[in-house]
């Protein structure tokens, strides 16, 4: 059944490899990258995956998250 939906279907895999990337050009190796991005993606909202601009406040908040997850990857 078609729902309209497939760009929120693919938000979530394409936020997670856009911040293993990011993570990777930021010096850290690709495994814990990808455990970074694999622990941030999930505590966003759909609001926050599907956003087209990356405001202060979502910035702060991937940042937060991002150093949070570095202590457990």
């Amino acid at each position: 059944r078609l729902t309209g939906r497939s760009a929120d279907a693919l938000a979530y895999p394409v936020v997670r490899n856009e911040l293993a990337a990011g993570q990777v050009g930021a010096g850290l190796d690709r495994d814990r990258a990808i455990c970074v991005a694999g622990a941030v993606v999930p505590q966003l909202t759909a609001e926050d995956l599907a956003a087209s601009e990356l405001t202060k406040e979502l910035q702060a908040k991937i940042t937060r998250l991002v150093v949070r997850a570095l202590s457990g990857c």
